[in-house]
């Protein structure tokens, strides 16, 4: 029964990310030349004094306070889907595989933490799921997809994906709250 539940809200969770429900999904675009939501923004910055590390993209996401930091090489090439149900998410997409394939990079959930104490542990177990920070009564996580998101007859947009999903370790590393 356990596994059944856990399977449900894995679903759920898939489903709002994927966007299989159109009404409650917000669309944000990384590109310069389009509109951000007044809830998310992405400035790009230059470290000082620090020539071994490149530029990054910084994403702000105020909805849900927190931000993480892209490589440059992200610049123009992702978009955001945040989606709202039993557990809210904010996914991040290669925009060349999205039509396609679907594109899906990795997702932020944002979970009530007792949902997590139930069924958190156990999803660590069969997807590709952690824990990257908890404020109040909430838990962040980071997972990605456990299919194929890439064109597999393009080798152009399959290597765009493969660099991209590549540097997600990094990127969960500089997860932050924003103060």
């Amino acid at each position: 029964m356990k596994r059944i539940v856990l399977l449900s809200a894995l679903t759920l969770i898939f489903a709002g990310i994927s966007g299989c429900n159109g009404d409650t999904k917000t669309s944000i675009s990384s590109s310069t030349n389009m509109p951000l939501s007044t809830t998310t923004s992405v400035t790009t910055i230059t470290p000082v004094n620090t020539p071994e590390v490149a530029e990054s993209i910084i994403y702000e996401n105020t909805k849900y306070n927190f931000t993480l930091k892209f490589p440059k090489s992200w610049d123009g090439k992702y978009d955001v889907i945040e989606a709202e149900s039993s557990i809210k998410s904010v996914g991040f997409f290669n925009k060349a595989n999205k039509p396609s394939s679907g594109g899906q990079l990795f997702s932020i959930g944002i979970w009530p933490k007792e949902k997590w104490s139930t069924d958190g542990e156990e999803l660590t177990k069969i997807i590709h799921i952690s824990k990257i920070g908890e404020t109040g009564d909430q838990i962040f996580t980071l997972s990605t997809p456990t299919d194929v998101q890439y064109s597999l007859d393009d080798e152009k947009k399959k290597k765009e994906y493969l660099t991209m999903f590549n540097d997600i370790e990094s990127i969960k590393a500089t997860f932050e709250f924003i103060k």
